[in-house]
Order: structure tokens, then sequence, then C-alpha cells
């Protein structure tokens, strides 16, 4: 049997101005995805966020359920405030010591 790469995936919750609103994430991506997520260019976050974030429950000013966060378009519609939350809370969780 061939091997094949796991797939880790965490739920998120965000708080603040965001408290309520989740989102899951691969937590396992490759490198290239995070070259994309540090890069400080928006159109390669949203590009790697279509692809590492697998769940939100996101919704638009009106209340109205975004696309799935596979959807570039419904992407462009997030805050970019709340993008950079995301971005960190990846971050933080893909770059922390890992416990024994």
């Amino acid at each position: 049997m061939a091997l094949k790469m796991p797939v880790k995936v965490k739920k998120f919750e965000l708080n603040g101005d965001y408290a309520g609103f989740t989102f899951s994430a691969r937590t396992n991506f490759s490198v290239g995805m995070a070259e994309e997520i540090s890069s400080g260019e928006v159109s390669a976050l949203i590009d790697a966020f279509t692809e590492i974030i697998t769940k939100w429950n996101f919704v638009d000013v009106e209340g109205n359920p975004l696309g799935p966060p596979s959807d570039r378009e419904a992407m462009r519609h997030v805050p970019l405030e709340m993008l950079n939350l995301m971005s960190t809370a990846i971050t933080e969780e893909v770059t922390a010591v890992p416990k024994d």
C-alpha cells in the first residue's frame, strides 16, 4: 500500500468583533502554501486560503451565508481585518512547538 500524506484540520474560533465566527483549516499544508500566506500579498493569501480553509460559518454584512471557502469570489467578500486574524491564528498554530 502506498503512503499518503495525512490531512490535519483544526477548527478555529475568532474573538472580538468577529466572535461567533468559526473556520476550519488544514494545519499541515505545504511550504509553498506557507510562502503564499506569509508573502504579505492579499491575492496570494486568498489563493492559499481557498485551498486550506475547509469550512466556515461566514456571512456577509446582511447576514447571508458566503459561498464555500474554496470559492475565490466568496473569499474576496471576507473583510481584510478578518483575513489577517485568520492568518495569524493559522500561523500561530503551525509554528507552535509540539507538546509531548
